[in-house]
């Protein structure tokens, strides 16, 4: 059960970190977090889509490795949105075009929205696997565990 808390926690970090440096890239427009929250749930969800049959990246280790993965990654995604202004060629203080600030937004969150997903699909298939449900392994990353706790 580990790992779907550890999995939910690192889900909703790296979503405040990466929303508020969105944010500040874009200088406050607040349009961007409705944008970056669809582009969020949709990166994410091909992650958790892909396909993986093989029982080696359900262990305990792979989703260890790909949570201890998550922080370069999400490392480097805050560098790219602090330099997105130059990395675009941007006129410093002055908004990128909307056309760059949606690649800046899918440049920076398919990374770790992907990653997540698959991280999500791992520890849920390990935890189905103990034979207990999907609704539950899902509650548990979601972090409302008031229903699923007697049940476990």
């Amino acid at each position: 059960m580990w790992f779907l808390l550890v999995t939910g926690f690192l889900s909703i970090l790296a979503q405040v970190v990466l929303l508020r440096e969105l944010n500040a890239a874009s200088y406050g427009v607040e349009l961007i977090y409705l944008l970056a929250l669809a582009a969020w749930l949709l990166c994410t969800a091909i992650g958790a889509a892909a396909t993986t049959r093989t029982p080696l990246l359900h262990s305990a280790a792979t989703i260890g490795v790909a949570c201890a993965a998550l922080a370069p990654v999400l490392l480097a995604d805050v560098t790219f949105l602090r330099a997105v202004g130059l990395v675009f060629g941007g006129v410093p203080g002055a908004f990128l075009p909307f056309w760059q600030q949606l690649v800046a937004l899918t440049i920076a969150l398919a990374p770790v929205g992907v990653l997540l997903g698959l991280l999500f699909q791992w520890s849920a298939r390990r935890f189905v696997g103990a034979r207990r449900t999907l609704a539950q392994a899902y509650a548990i990353d979601c972090g409302s565990l008031g229903s699923t706790r007697r049940s476990l």
